[in-house]
């Protein structure tokens, strides 16, 4: 049990060192205040930096997703053009061959 307080001093000095208690427990309470209110802050803002993290980890995944269908479509894109460039060697190959063909034909002409 907490003992009432003393309405008169029994002894002296009693009142002095009362009162020296109550502006202890008075820092106290203000102390115990700031440390809640820094504490309130910085829980603000870890959740607002979690907040962050889970958005720019969100954007990250999308843009490494964009990425790899970036690379596919260059694959896909460079295995066309290889495509295009065999065709046009054969392309090429078959001009030349015909126009050996017509010079030949005009020779014998």
């Amino acid at each position: 049990q907490i003992p009432a307080a003393p309405a008169v001093p029994q002894v002296e000095g009693e009142q002095e060192r009362w009162q020296q208690a109550m502006d202890y427990a008075a820092a106290l309470s203000a102390e115990v205040k700031e440390v809640t209110a820094l504490w309130r802050a910085a829980t603000g803002e870890i959740f607002e930096l979690q907040s962050s993290a889970l958005q720019h980890s969100a954007a990250l995944s999308a843009a490494e997703e964009t990425a790899r269908g970036a690379e596919a479509r260059g694959k896909q894109v460079a295995g066309e053009r290889a495509g295009l460039a065999q065709q046009l060697a054969g392309a090429s190959a078959q001009l030349e061959q015909l126009q050996r063909a017509g010079e030949a034909a005009r020779v014998r002409a």
